[in-house]
């Protein structure tokens, strides 16, 4: 795994809460070794609570995929037993532009959200189309 790509993928809005965490306890001088030391693991504990921290958002990130998968595939159902079309694509429209507009409100990346939005809609009318 490449740590690198890891490590830029949490930069960002999150990780801002924790900055400056543990450093605010030590208020002594930084003059010598002895106190660079500790800071240096301060530092590195501090990237590995982040790296943890990425795991789980990724692990949440790939549940919330599969539930929405989940709900899409019972959608098309629903639709197909009621006659309707499982496409929709003014439907898919609109959420995506709810979507945009939830990420700007919340200060996220609106193309980014727009693309994921995109991608899991294409995935969903693949597995639909395969499905039926």
């Amino acid at each position: 795994m490449n740590d690198a790509s890891d490590d830029s993928v949490g930069e960002g809005r999150g990780s801002s809460r924790r900055s400056g965490s543990r450093s605010g306890s030590r208020s002594g001088s930084r003059s010598g070794s002895k106190n660079s030391q500790p800071a240096s693991q301060d530092l590195e504990e501090s990237l590995e609570d982040l790296r943890r921290r990425i795991l789980e958002v990724d692990e949440a990130l790939v549940d919330l995929v599969g539930e929405r998968k989940e709900l899409v595939l019972a959608i098309g159902k629903v639709k197909g037993e009621l006659g309707l079309p499982v496409l929709d694509p003014s439907r898919e429209a609109a959420v995506v532009r709810r979507a945009a507009a939830l990420a700007r409100t919340r200060d996220v990346d609106e193309e980014l959200t727009r693309d994921v939005i995109w991608r899991i809609i294409a995935a969903a009318r693949q597995e639909q189309e395969g499905s039926s």
